[in-house]
């Protein structure tokens, strides 16, 4: 705790403990979460080992002769046919002949305010839905994985969330001149 009518030694000690108490969990949650995005993949692969995780799925799209790229509006229109409940956040465009189409989508439910874990590829040729993931079939490992993203940015608690990691970014300021 902070002590009233203290001297200033003191009152920088305590404010020095008090932040590293309260402020050093919020950094935890943010450096773990960090790593966990930074190491997805070796993340997943030991946490698909204890328990259950979907894979996502090998898609590709098949250049028709003459066909013609379907574009955004249509690749969205076939997300949103997936997802109605939906709202959608990103688009991944194409990067080759044989890519598709993938659109984030954000359903109720999801952590989150601004992410997207509901997944939708629609082939860029055809226009056709080549793979989904839904947030509400995903596993409970997949949904913790999933969580990295909005806890490291504090997106899962809302406002609050992410002043909290706003201020947690003053922490090192707050020890440097306390210490």
């Amino acid at each position: 705790t902070l002590k009233r009518n203290t001297t200033s030694a003191r009152r920088d000690r305590d404010l020095h403990n008090v932040a590293g108490a309260y402020g050093g969990l919020v950094l935890l949650v943010i450096a773990l979460s960090g790593a966990t995005l930074v190491f997805m993949g070796p993340v997943t692969a030991v946490v698909s080992k204890v328990a259950d995780t979907t894979p996502y799925p090998a898609v590709a799209s098949t250049p028709l002769p003459g066909a013609r790229d379907v574009g955004v509006d249509r690749a969205v229109a076939a997300a949103q046919a997936v997802f109605p409940d939906g709202t959608l956040r990103y688009v991944a465009l194409p990067q080759d002949t044989a890519a598709a189409y993938l659109l984030f989508m954000h359903q109720p439910g999801e952590w989150g305010a601004n992410g997207a874990q509901s997944l939708v590829w629609v082939d860029r040729w055809s226009g056709a839905v080549l793979a989904t993931r839904d947030w509400h079939a995903l596993t409970t490992a997949d949904r913790l994985l999933a969580a990295a993203d909005p806890l490291h940015n504090g997106d899962a608690f809302g406002l609050v969330g992410r002043w909290l990691v706003v201020l947690a970014g003053f922490l090192p300021l707050v020890f440097f001149v306390t210490g």
